[in-house]
């Protein structure tokens, strides 16, 4: 087995009720830089002020986590759903990830918008630095 490293660009679609900057224009990650929750600290909503800094402390932990990515004819990757803030905070902070490939469909989100001109708010291209494990 061995690993397949660089980057790809993949679609993802954050909305105000889960994720902080789309609510308030914002990015969590910017705003915080230390921070302690005792215990484990309550579960936070998506949209909360320290959910993504804490989301990225646990990718940091443990990267054996892998993202499920949807490869798209138009060249891009969808992200699956539930791991949007994961792909969203990968790319913020070029933090490496392992990704796990889904059945490939014809285009992604942003460019079957393109196409329909049906546009979503929240919905974007980041870039992230991944690793495919192979069979060889």
């Amino acid at each position: 087995m061995g690993y397949v490293k660089g980057s790809i660009e993949a679609s993802i679609q954050l909305q105000p009720n889960n994720c902080y900057m789309e609510r308030t224009g914002r990015c969590s990650l910017e705003l915080t830089d230390d921070f302690f929750i005792s215990g484990g600290g309550p579960k936070m909503a998506a949209d909360e002020l320290l959910y993504c800094p804490r989301l990225y402390q646990a990718m940091l932990r443990d990267r054996t986590k892998p993202l499920t990515v949807t490869p798209c004819e138009c060249g891009h990757g969808e992200v699956a759903p539930g791991m949007q803030q994961r792909a969203c905070i990968a790319s913020r902070t070029r933090l490496p990830l392992l990704l796990k490939l889904a059945k490939p469909k014809p285009a992604c989100r942003v460019c079957g918008e393109q196409i329909s001109f049906d546009t979503q708010p929240g919905a974007r291209i980041v870039t992230l630095r991944a690793a495919v494990e192979t069979e060889e």
